[in-house]
C-alpha cells in the first residue's frame, strides 16, 4: 500500500509541474486520509482508582502490543479480606482484529484448563461496559522466571524438578 501510494504522489507531483489542476500534496497527508489507517488509539484509558470489571486498579503491570496487564483487588469481603487480581485487557485496535480476539478467547481457554500452582488460575472472563475483552487471573507476587535466570544462570535441580514434573502432566 505504501508503494502505491508513493507511486501515486510521484504522479500528483508530475502533473502539478505540467500545470495541472492537481497541486503537491504531501505523502504524510495522503497516508492520513486513506481510509485504512486510523489513528493508533494507543493504550486502554485506565488509570489507578479507577473499577475495572468489579475490581478497583492499582497499578500497571505490564504492557504489550496486544494489552496490558493491571494490578488490582476487590471490595473488602464479609470476612474483610480483598482479593488480589491481575486484569488483562485487550487494546482497541487488537479488539478490532478477529483474528486477534479469537487468540485472545483462547488464551482464556487454555488459561482455565491449567491447574498448577506454579500458573496463575483465570478467575473470570468478563466484556467491560465499553466492550473491551477482559480476563481476570489471580495477582501472585515475586520474582518472574525471566528475572531469576538474569540473575542466576542456573536453577538448582531441587527447584526445577518439581516444575518439569508439573509441566509433563
Amino acid at each position: 500500500r505504501i508503494r502505491a501510494l508513493l507511486l501515486r504522489d510521484r504522479r500528483r507531483n508530475h502533473a502539478s509541474r505540467r500545470g495541472s489542476a492537481h497541486r503537491r500534496v504531501p505523502f504524510f497527508r495522503t497516508i492520513l486520509e486513506e481510509p485504512w489507517y486510523r489513528a493508533d488509539p494507543g493504550f486502554v484509558a485506565i488509570h489507578p482508582g479507577d473499577i475495572l470489571a468489579g475490581y478497583r486498579v492499582t497499578r500497571l503491570l505490564g504492557r504489550g502490543g496486544m494489552g496490558e496487564v493491571w494490578a488490582a483487588v476487590s471490595d473488602p469481603g464479609p470476612d474483610g479480606g480483598r482479593l488480589e487480581v491481575a486484569v488483562k485487557v485487550l487494546l482497541a485496535r487488537a479488539a478490532m482484529k478477529p483474528d486477534l480476539v479469537r487468540r485472545f478467547e483462547r488464551e482464556a481457554r487454555i488459561a482455565s484448563a491449567i491447574q498448577s500452582p506454579f500458573v496463575c488460575q483465570l478467575i473470570e472472563v468478563k466484556q467491560a461496559d465499553d466492550g473491551a475483552h477482559l480476563l481476570v487471573f489471580e495477582h501472585l507476587s515475586g520474582e518472574s522466571l525471566a528475572d531469576r535466570l538474569k540473575r542466576e544462570q542456573y536453577l538448582p535441580f531441587s527447584e526445577v524438578g518439581p516444575i518439569i514434573e508439573d509441566v509433563l502432566q
